[in-house]
């Protein structure tokens, strides 16, 4: 099953199309997750519609704050979306007799309105049983070389997530290509790069 996570940054900017159909073209895509998409109602629908997908799940952006979507094909058996807020979607897969558990994740920007986040992902996973798959954009770094720039030391907000990677005993499965998914500034005294988005999954499921 191929799974794309995309922080689209927009989902009403010109370019949207044109990466989106290259994603799905390249990626052949089963289950599509859109973060940040900045749009709601009937306009989302009508985005959700022409991506090509037999179902969606949407929570629509707050004006133009958040915004995340879950598209997938019915070939992958049932999916279904068993609770959603504005920061995640939390859905289970099965197939036969098989079944995955599947949390996409678009943290918000503020550390303040992602404070409970991870309290309220360790409840989920603490009833998760089977292989389990958490993926998005968490607005956080786990370790110091994860940023280039700023400042040279953990925040609260980034020790509060690497503690809870650990308790769950999450394992993180990596990257290729640029190790920054996020980055700001033009010149050397202010450039910023962070590792911002991250696949993890428990042991059973890599």
């Amino acid at each position: 099953m191929n799974i794309i996570l995309w922080n689209c940054r927009g989902a009403n900017k010109p370019n949207f199309w044109r990466s989106i159909r290259y994603l799905l073209k390249k990626f052949l895509a089963d289950v599509l997750a859109v973060f940040e998409t900045h749009a709601g109602g009937d306009r989302a629908g009508r985005i959700c519609r022409g991506l090509g997908f037999e179902n969606s799940f949407r929570v629509d952006a707050v004006g133009q704050s958040g915004g995340l979507w879950l598209l997938w094909r019915e070939g992958i058996g049932d999916l279904v979306v068993v609770k959603s807020t504005d920061q995640f979607i939390y859905a289970t897969v099965a197939n036969g007799e098989e079944m995955f558990h599947l949390i996409v994740v678009y943290a918000a920007p503020s550390v303040s309105r992602r404070s409970g986040l991870w309290d309220q992902l360790r409840e989920v996973v603490g009833d998760v049983d089977g292989p389990l798959v958490i993926g998005g954009d968490f607005n956080t770094i786990v370790r110091v070389d994860e940023r280039v720039g700023g400042s040279g030391r953990l925040s609260m907000d980034s020790v509060a997530f690497g503690e809870w990677i650990q308790d769950l005993s999450l394992i993180d499965m990596g990257f290729s290509g640029n190790q920054y998914t996020w980055r700001r500034g033009r010149v050397e005294s202010t450039f910023v790069a962070k590792r911002l988005d991250r696949v993890l999954c428990c042991a059973h499921a890599r």
